[in-house]
């Protein structure tokens, strides 16, 4: 059961990312990620634009790792037990 919830978590973390990023982007109302991309075009600020891209990328990755810690402390015993 707990590994199972785990895994949804897991999966939860990486959607919410994937949906939210092109949606921050796209729209900007002065702030966030959008602002900071058209910024970026705006100024012809290539950095910028690429640090916004990778940002919440890495932000992610961390908050996946996140998930994982807990997840492999708490049910290590399953991939054991599948072995």
């Amino acid at each position: 059961m707990l590994a199972e919830d785990f895994g949804a978590l897991k999966a939860a973390v990486t959607l919410a990312f994937i949906g939210t990023d092109p949606m921050g982007i796209v729209s900007s109302h002065g702030r966030g990620l959008g602002a900071l991309c058209d910024s970026g075009k705006t100024n012809s600020d290539d950095p910028l634009m690429f640090a916004a891209l990778i940002a919440p990328n890495r932000a992610r990755d961390v908050l996946y790792h996140v998930v994982v810690a807990p997840q492999q402390t708490f049910t290590g015993w399953v991939e054991r037990y599948l072995r």
